[in-house]
């Protein structure tokens, strides 16, 4: 899917298509006689995008729930993305400690993230190395009706400015083309490179992968580890403002994932 044919999925004639596509047979078995009968009316690529769509979002439902039939989706973006219960999750700590505060995400992905900051009413910009899921996530952001406080850009997260930001969220690539990555330094970009540029705001969040060393758990971060359903999904890195403190500061009573949380760090 390139983004001339999904810009063209938002055209009256595309979201069209898209509608016709989501009841027509899109298994295995009537996927190549559902994209024959499509394509005599429609050009090929945007059925193709729309055939994608369709079944990108019926595998989302099992992290987005009834919300995945109004997203838009890329295979790695859906993949990577947080499910929507830990995102709003984490948006609530987000909220309870930044109230009002606005938010730059470095690698945004989709925008599940982005968009639940935003329902909790957290204005942020995301920025996005890839032109492709940057207009997915800023696709989303519109489904949700968003604009005002939302945004997206295409960019490189290392180059960013942190500075002129309340908080920083943080979610490094961790697979490449040979599959998951597993250390820390390989993540994209590096970890210790999003660290230091979390570092510049008085708060951030740092997404990591669950396996994460313990070693390289910054010494004043809260490393939490978020389970759904018995199964460790995925850790964070809390920092600064948005960690709890050294001192037993209690953690947000806001409800949450099933979750076991390590942290915070304090001292050698």
């Amino acid at each position: 899917m390139d983004i001339a044919a999904f810009r063209a999925l938002h055209t009256p004639s595309g979201q069209a298509l898209l509608q016709e596509a989501a009841e027509a047979d899109v298994r295995e078995d009537g996927l190549l006689a559902t994209a024959s009968r499509l394509r005599e009316r429609h050009d090929p690529p945007l059925v193709a995008a729309a055939l994608t769509q369709v079944r990108l979002r019926k595998k989302a439902r099992a992290k987005f729930g009834a919300e995945a039939d109004r997203m838009y989706f890329t295979q790695a973006g859906l993949e990577q993305s947080t499910r929507a219960s830990v995102a709003a999750y984490r948006a609530g700590r987000f909220a309870d400690r930044l109230p009002a505060g606005r938010v730059l995400e470095l690698g945004c992905g989709i925008g599940a993230d982005l968009i639940a900051r935003a329902r909790a009413g957290l204005a942020g910009v995301g920025v996005e190395l890839d032109p492709l899921t940057a207009e997915v996530a800023r696709a989303n952001v519109a489904a949700f009706g968003l604009d005002g406080l939302a945004s997206v850009r295409v960019g490189d997260a290392t180059k960013e400015d942190p500075s002129g930001f309340d908080g920083v969220f943080a979610d490094p690539g961790r697979r490449t083309a040979r599959g998951r990555v597993f250390d820390p330094r390989s993540y994209e970009p590096p970890l210790d490179v999003v660290l230091a540029m979390a570092s510049q705001t008085p708060a951030a969040c740092v997404k990591v992968a669950p396996g994460i060393p313990h070693e390289a758990v910054p010494d004043d971060a809260e490393a939490e580890w978020v389970s759904v359903g018995g199964d460790v999904k995925e850790a964070a890195l809390w920092l600064g403002g948005l960690a709890a403190t050294c001192g037993g500061e209690p953690l947000s009573s806001r409800p949450r994932p099933t979750s076991r949380i390590e942290g915070p760090r304090c001292g050698p």
